[in-house]
C-alpha cells in the first residue's frame, strides 16, 4: 500500500495477524469484506443464526437465495471469492462462557453483536486472555465505538452503566429499529481501529466516539477506569458475575422444559411496560429495581429461570441473588429477544398486565 505510515512493512504486519469476528449480522457484513481486503493471515467468524428475510435490508452480504442457510457458511463462501489467500475459520454457534477460549487463537477481537449479554462475555474474555477488542453498538439513529486494551485502558465493564443508559434512551433494535447505512459508518470505523491496532497507532482506547446520524455530529467522551469495576479492579463481585454467566440456560433448553412440563417458574425482570407488551407465558413480573423487595420468593424449593430482553439485566439479577446464597436460579441466555428469534410467538402472552 502507498499510504503514509503503512507501506510494505505495514502489509507484512497485516499478513501475520488473525482477527476474530463475533457476530455475522449487520456490522459483520460491513466489516468482513474490508478485513479480507487487508490481506490478514486468518479470520474467524462465529454466529449460530441462519439467514432470515428480515435480515436482508441491513445485512448486505446475504440474498434471498440463501434464506434459512447458515450465515457463517454463506459468508465463508462469499469471502473466499474475495481473497482466497486468507484463511477463514467458521463456528456455527453462539459465543458464550463455555467456548470463550476460542479467542486464544486470534490476535484481535471485533465485537459485531447487538446485545449486552453477548458483549459482556466477549469483552470479559478479551480482558482475561489479554486480547484487544473493538466494540461498536448501533441503535436507531445513533452509534458509538471504542477499543479496549486489557490492563492498559478502561474495560468494557467500566462503561456498563453508561452503555445501559444508551440502550434505555434509544430503545432496543426490535422496537426502534436501526438506520441501515449507520451500520456502514460504525463498521468502517471498527475496521480502522483494527488497522491502527496492527500498525501500533493511537486508537480509541480510553475514549467513546459517538455518532448521531440525525445531526451528523461526532462527539468524543473521555473514559476512566471504574475503581469498583468487577473485572479490572479485581474485587469480590467478579466471581459472582462469572457464575451468572456460567449458570445460563438456552432458549432451546427452556423450550424443552416447557414441553416436558417440568416444575419451574419464570421471572421477568423487565419493566411493567415491556412485560405488558409481550412476555413468556406464566411469568412472574419483578422489575430489576424491585428485586431487593422480593428476594424471599427465591428461597422456596423451586427452580427459577430469570429473563429480560437481551440477558444483561437478568444476569445482574442472578448475580444479586447469588450474593444471598440463592443458587436455584438460571439466566435465560440472550433473553426473550433470542426466544422470539427462534420460536416466534410460541408460549408468548401479550398484554400480560
Amino acid at each position: 500500500m502507498a499510504l503514509d505510515n503503512f507501506g510494505i512493512e505495514g502489509q507484512k504486519k497485516m499478513r501475520n495477524i488473525s482477527v476474530f469476528c463475533i457476530g455475522a449480522g449487520g456490522l459483520g457484513c460491513v466489516i468482513l469484506p474490508y478485513l479480507m481486503g487487508l490481506g490478514l493471515k486468518k479470520i474467524g467468524i462465529i454466529d449460530s443464526d441462519k439467514v432470515d428475510f428480515s435480515n436482508l435490508s441491513r445485512q448486505t452480504l446475504y440474498t434471498e437465495k440463501e434464506l434459512e442457510q447458515s450465515k457463517v457458511e454463506v459468508l465463508a463462501r462469499r469471502l473466499k471469492e474475495m481473497n482466497s489467500e486468507v484463511e477463514i475459520k467458521i463456528y456455527s454457534e453462539n459465543f458464550c462462557f463455555e467456548n470463550r477460549e476460542l479467542v486464544k487463537d486470534y490476535d484481535i477481537i471485533v465485537d459485531c453483536t447487538d446485545n449486552f449479554s453477548a458483549q459482556s462475555e466477549i469483552h470479559l474474555a478479551g480482558y482475561d486472555f489479554e486480547k484487544p477488542s473493538v466494540y461498536s453498538s448501533v441503535l436507531g439513529y445513533q452509534g458509538h465505538i471504542s477499543t479496549f486494551l486489557p490492563h492498559k485502558s478502561p474495560c468494557y465493564h467500566c462503561l456498563s452503566p453508561l452503555l445501559s443508559s444508551f440502550s434505555s434512551q434509544t430503545g432496543v433494535c426490535t422496537q426502534r429499529g436501526v438506520l441501515s447505512p449507520l451500520l456502514g459508518v460504525l463498521g468502517s470505523l471498527q475496521v480502522i481501529e483494527v488497522v491502527k491496532l496492527i500498525l501500533g497507532q493511537k486508537t480509541l482506547a480510553g475514549k467513546l466516539l459517538n455518532y448521531d446520524a440525525g445531526t451528523h455530529r461526532f462527539s468524543t467522551l473521555a473514559l476512566s477506569k471504574d475503581p469498583q469495576c468487577f473485572v479490572c479492579s479485581k474485587n469480590e463481585k467478579r466471581e459472582s458475575f462469572e457464575i451468572s454467566l456460567k449458570e445460563e440456560i438456552s432458549s432451546q433448553s427452556l423450550f424443552q422444559k416447557i414441553q416436558a412440563q417440568e416444575d419451574f417458574s419464570l421471572v421477568d425482570v423487565r419493566t411493567p411496560n415491556e412485560h405488558k407488551e409481550f412476555a413468556l407465558e406464566n411469568s412472574i413480573l419483578i422489575p430489576l429495581g424491585d428485586l431487593p423487595n422480593h428476594t424471599e420468593i427465591f428461597f422456596q424449593e423451586k427452580f427459577y429461570i430469570i429473563y429480560c430482553h437481551s440477558g444483561i439485566r437478568s444476569a445482574k439479577a442472578c448475580q444479586y441473588l447469588r450474593n444471598f446464597g440463592i443458587k436455584n436460579i438460571a439466566n435465560l441466555k440472550g433473553g426473550i429477544k433470542e426466544w422470539l428469534k427462534i420460536y416466534k410467538n410460541s408460549y408468548i402472552s401479550k398484554d400480560s398486565c
